[in-house]
């Protein structure tokens, strides 16, 4: 009996505490309609209150509109590049494990493959008699997909002739927590191409690795932190001898 009462006396003062929220939610919406107030300080009906109220969401939804994107987040039908290309991607939240890396004698650490070269190997010592070269317009300069390991091979044929070339990297997590390096940019003095690392992917490290860890070759950059950790992370790529141009905009310059 006293179990039944007290369940009737919650539910009462439920419905009191609820009738009470929505009387003084009322009195606000009133206190609202009737305060606002124009541009000129006049104040609006409740009717032009209301009407001025729906004129605003509707500008807001419509800005909405505009800016949704037109291709929702994630679309099933797309396969994963990791499916398409049988990709081992790693995806736990921990450091990646480098690759190629030797042992100090004394086992206590892991040497960097380049730790062995100085400074002194790859920097120019009269860069002052550089004159600069202009690169050649973009409609004479001729570009190349690398789509397969033929066509691998012969840019790391290219670039083992060359001294200098400019490097980006495309990386995206679009369909991966670590994300993946999808695309590579590489220019040399004459010529442009594209590489597809993610069709190409076991086969980047092994082909290009020799040419980037050259300390006698120049590799121009811009932004590279990312891109030295994409590089060694997917490749096994170390870099030596790298100029990045955004490190040079940060260098106050006499002019």
């Amino acid at each position: 009996m006293e179990k039944e009462e007290d369940e009737f006396v919650r539910g009462v003062g439920f419905k009191n505490y609820k009738n009470e929220l929505e009387l003084l939610s009322e009195e606000k919406k009133k206190d609202s309609d009737c305060n606002v107030a124009t541009e000129h300080g006049q104040a609006l009906s409740p009717l032009s209150a209301k009407t001025m109220t729906t004129n605003m969401h509707n500008s807001r939804d419509k800005k909405m509109t505009v800016l949704r994107p037109s291709v929702p987040f994630h679309i099933p039908t797309i396969p994963r590049p990791q499916d398409e290309f049988n990709i081992f991607v790693n995806n736990t939240n921990q450091p990646f494990e480098h690759v190629w890396l030797q042992r100090s004698e004394d086992g206590s650490r892991v040497m960097h493959p380049l730790e062995k070269l100085s400074e002194s190997d790859f920097i120019d010592q009269n860069v002052g008699s550089i004159e600069p070269v202009k690169p050649p317009p973009i409609e004479n300069t001729p570009f190349k997909l690398v789509e397969d390991v033929k066509e691998l091979k012969q840019l790391a044929a290219k670039l083992h002739s060359v001294n200098e070339f400019a490097v980006d990297l495309e990386h995206n997590k679009y369909r991966s927590f670590q994300g993946l390096t999808c695309l590579m940019q590489i220019s040399t003095r004459a010529e442009d191409y594209v590489v597809d690392t993610l069709k190409l992917r076991v086969y980047v490290g092994p082909y290009l690795r020799e040419v980037f860890k050259d300390p006698s070759k120049r590799k121009v950059m811009h932004g590279a932190d990312q891109d030295i950790k994409w590089l060694q992370r997917d490749f096994g790529i170390y870099i030596c001898n790298m100029f990045d141009t955004q490190q040079v905009c940060l260098v106050p310059l006499e002019l």
